[in-house]
Parts: structure tokens; C-alpha cells; sequence
């Protein structure tokens, strides 16, 4: 599991950009309470969840505006979202 204590946004993207091969190797990732996620953070877990190929990516403590994001961009079956 890979846990996230940050905002995943652009910053948190270009953070991790290099590292996102060791990343992408997980199947869940958790956000803490206070994290909140934008466009570039979604587009990331997008590509991680690609990753993963047959398997789903898993969201634990995803917020409120995550589960809009996945919902607008009509990417849900990429995720499993708790």
C-alpha cells in the first residue's frame, strides 16, 4: 500500500513523476484525511490504475472531490473506491 499525506495535485505529480514506475507496482493507495485531489492528481491515479492492468487501482479515504472527479471524467471502472 502507498499511503499519500499530501494534496495530489500538480506539485505532488511532478514530485513523483520519476518514481512512478516503483509506485505504479502497488494495488492500493490511501489518502489521509486532509488530502484533497485535483485534475493532474486524477490523470496520475488514471495512469497507475493502467498500470495494473487486468486489477483495479484502490482508493482508500478517497474525499468527496475525488469520487466527483472519477465521476465526471467517466473513469469509475479504473477504481475501487472506499
Amino acid at each position: 500500500m502507498f499511503a499519500i499525506e499530501e494534496n495530489v495535485d500538480v506539485k505532488f505529480v511532478e514530485k513523483n513523476w520519476t518514481n512512478r514506475k516503483k509506485i505504479f507496482i502497488e494495488e492500493q493507495v490511501k489518502l489521509s484525511d486532509n488530502v484533497s485531489i485535483d485534475s493532474a492528481g486524477l490523470a496520475f491515479f488514471v495512469l497507475w490504475s493502467k498500470e495494473l492492468g487486468q486489477k483495479k487501482l484502490q482508493i482508500i479515504g478517497a474525499p468527496r472531490e475525488l469520487v466527483k472527479l472519477v465521476d465526471t471524467f467517466k473513469v469509475t471502472d479504473l477504481f475501487v473506491i472506499q
